[in-house]
Order: structure tokens, then C-alpha cells, then sequence
């Protein structure tokens, strides 16, 4: 017979007792969760788009990002109203309010083309939408930017956004330089404050930040039960150009990506509830104050002192924009490595959550953990 938690022996009975503290308050639930993304899998052409108006996916001429297409189809009429539209409804599915949005336009043709950001209500659902930022089809790169509460803003509501090339001149004939790049986009979500009220201004740029995160989550209740008057999270600076999860994640599998970008942080609820919740941290480390204190005459450490973790090289794995593995190699410098080539263990960052960028940052960081030899062993 077997119970559960039980085990009988010759020394008669025992159990076995698990606790779960407060903590995993944070694994409760998962829920969709997209602050910022740049994947082109959630571009698709829109309705709008007229028929002789191709749309596709290829890469920058300029830079080899890879990019939304649209092109006139050569020798075909392209009349006064022709257009070719991209749309992303991902933020919307995912119950996101559209904050940012930012692209790079790149044309074949210039005069009598243009190239815009449109946003509209994912309720109307044969509508185009409203404009928010126009260009003439450029020659050269150019942004186009539309944000919350900031240049070319967002109407209230509007939650996909829509990439559009247009013919603004007389009607002419299609040719094989009308083709029309989007490259390096960015979809940034509106965040929310610990207490869940939204954050409308302060987008002025498409990447969010660990503390932004945390807020934010703590805002939606995806870390539940926290006390908004003892809740304490520590400003950070590492820039995140990719955290989306369309499928669904929870608080806590939020949390531990963030140590990819602030691996000095750390997390946690309090003890003491309250009929307002727990209290809750997300803080930098304090090396000033020592948590513990080791008397000599009593108490024994032993630090394993070696230079076999010295590295100046690591490879990062990411996803690109079309969902292609990709690999960014971060290089240090180790004065104690000399000219000697040294591979960290290999990191590949989880789908959904890092670009270059991301991979950049987070390679230099592991390699600076990595060059300098550990203390001398001492007891």
C-alpha cells in the first residue's frame, strides 16, 4: 500500500512535508504577455490592400535586416488610390494597448510614393485606419515613429497598427523599382504602474526596462497579491528589445528571463500579509550590507580559489525578426588570458525573448563575470 508523502520502514513511519511560501504566488497563472516585440510573424497583409499591390518578406539592401515588402506589380496600372498594407493585430489578441510603434522605410522609388504608419481599433474591422506618420517614399533610410502621449500620437483605443505604401502622385504604370522596404520594427505595449493605472507618456523609445517589467506585471496582477504600499523595486538600466509571449507565461518565468539582462537583482515576496497583500521587492543586490556575519573562531568557509572560469569569448544564440536562428559572438578582453582565446559555455536566449541587441548586452555582461580570477582560497 503507498500513501502519498508517506514512507514505512523499520524505523517505523514517516511523512514527507512540503511548504510553498508566498513566492509561488507568482507561478499562479499564466496569461499572454507582450511588452515589446519585433517579430515579423505577426505582420500580415491587410484586407485594404489593393490586388495589383504584392506583399512579402525579403531583406534591407542596406542592411540585410530582414523586412516587410510591398511592390507594384510591374507593368500593371497603379492608379491614385493604390495601396499596399501591412497589419499586426498581436498586441491586440494578447490584450495589449499599443504604445509605440517604430519602422525603418526604404524605397525603390520616391516621387509620387509615399510610405506611413496608419493605426486603428482591432473592433472596426474592415476599417484602414487613421495616419499618423506620412513620408515621401525615401531614396535613403528613414523612421517612421508614432507613440503614445509623445511625436505623432496614438489615438486612444488603436491597437493594431498598419504599415502602408501608397501612390500620392498621378496614376502610372508599375515598374520594377516600386518596391517598398519596413525593416527593424518595433511594437512597444502600453505599460502599467504597480497599482494597475496606465502609463500613457514616456515612450520615446521602443526597448523597456527590468524594473518597467516588474511594475508592470505587478500592475496586472501576473504577480498577485502585493502591497502596493510596500512594494519596492530598484531602477535598472539593461535595455530589453524583445520580451513577448503570445502563448502565455507566468510572473515567475518573467522573472527568471530577467536575470539574462540584470543578473544582479533579485526577488521576493515578504512574510507579513495583510488585508492589502504581501509586501514585494525586485532590488539590486546590497554589497554594503552584509546579510550574514561569520565569526573566525566558530565558523569555517572555504572559497576554492581558480582562474578555470576566466573567458573572453561567448557565442549568444537568438531568434531574428523572421524567426531564424541566429548567433551574436561577444568578445573581452582578459588581461590574465594574454593572447589566449577563451569560449564560455554557450547561451542561447529563448524565443520571444532577445534580439542582437539583447544578445550583445547580455554576452558582454557574462564575460565581464568572467574576467577577473576568483578570490585566493583561504579558510
Amino acid at each position: 500500500m503507498t500513501i502519498p508523502g508517506q514512507t514505512s520502514g523499520r524505523a517505523g513511519q514517516s511523512f514527507e512535508v512540503k511548504v510553498a511560501g508566498v513566492g509561488t504566488l507568482a507561478s499562479d497563472s499564466s496569461r499572454p504577455y507582450i511588452l515589446v516585440t519585433n517579430d515579423l510573424g505577426g505582420w500580415q497583409r491587410y484586407r485594404t490592400s489593393k490586388p495589383n499591390a504584392t506583399t512579402g518578406t525579403d531583406e534591407d539592401p542596406t542592411t540585410a535586416e530582414p523586412c516587410l515588402q510591398v511592390s507594384a506589380d510591374e507593368g500593371k496600372t497603379v492608379g491614385t488610390t493604390w495601396w499596399g498594407d501591412w497589419a499586426n493585430e498581436t498586441l491586440a489578441d494578447a490584450g495589449m494597448i499599443l504604445g509605440r510603434i517604430r519602422a525603418r522605410a526604404l524605397a525603390g522609388v520616391t516621387t509620387g510614393w509615399q510610405m506611413s504608419i496608419r493605426t486603428k481599433p482591432s473592433a472596426v474591422v474592415f476599417g484602414d485606419g487613421t495616419a499618423r506618420r506620412t513620408i515621401t517614399a525615401p531614396a535613403t533610410q528613414a523612421w517612421l515613429i508614432s507613440e503614445r502621449g509623445g511625436s505623432n500620437p496614438i489615438t486612444d483605443g488603436d491597437d493594431v497598427p498598419i504599415l502602408r505604401a501608397a501612390r500620392s502622385g498621378s496614376a502610372t504604370t508599375g515598374v520594377e523599382a516600386a518596391w517598398f522596404d519596413f525593416s527593424e520594427i518595433y511594437l512597444t505595449a502600453e505599460r502599467l504602474g504597480i497599482d494597475g493605472t496606465r502609463i500613457q507618456t514616456g515612450y520615446g523609445t521602443s526597448a523597456v526596462l527590468p524594473h518597467q517589467v516588474v511594475a508592470d506585471m505587478v500592475g496586472r496582477g501576473m504577480l498577485p497579491m502585493v502591497d502596493v504600499d510596500r512594494c519596492v523595486i530598484d531602477e535598472s538600466t539593461a535595455e530589453i528589445w524583445q520580451l513577448a509571449s503570445p502563448e502565455g507565461i507566468s510572473g515567475s518565468s518573467v522573472l527568471d528571463m530577467l536575470q539574462l539582462w540584470e543578473s544582479d537583482f533579485h526577488w521576493g515576496y515578504g512574510p507579513s500579509g495583510s488585508v492589502s497583500g504581501y509586501p514585494f521587492w525586485y532590488r539590486r543586490w546590497d554589497d554594503t550590507n552584509p546579510v550574514y556575519e561569520l565569526d573566525d573562531a566558530t565558523d569555517q568557509v572555504q572559497i576554492e580559489g581558480s582562474g578555470d572560469d576566466l573567458c573572453n569569448r561567448i557565442v549568444v544564440g537568438y531568434t531574428d525578426a523572421q524567426g531564424r536562428a541566429r548567433t551574436e559572438t561577444v568578445t573581452s578582453v582578459v588581461p590574465a588570458l594574454g593572447s589566449r582565446v577563451r569560449d564560455a559555455e554557450p547561451l542561447t536566449l529563448p524565443a520571444g525573448y532577445g534580439t542582437q541587441l539583447d544578445a550583445q548586452l547580455i554576452g558582454t555582461q557574462l564575460l565581464a563575470s568572467k574576467a577577473h580570477p576568483h578570490w585566493p582560497a583561504r579558510q
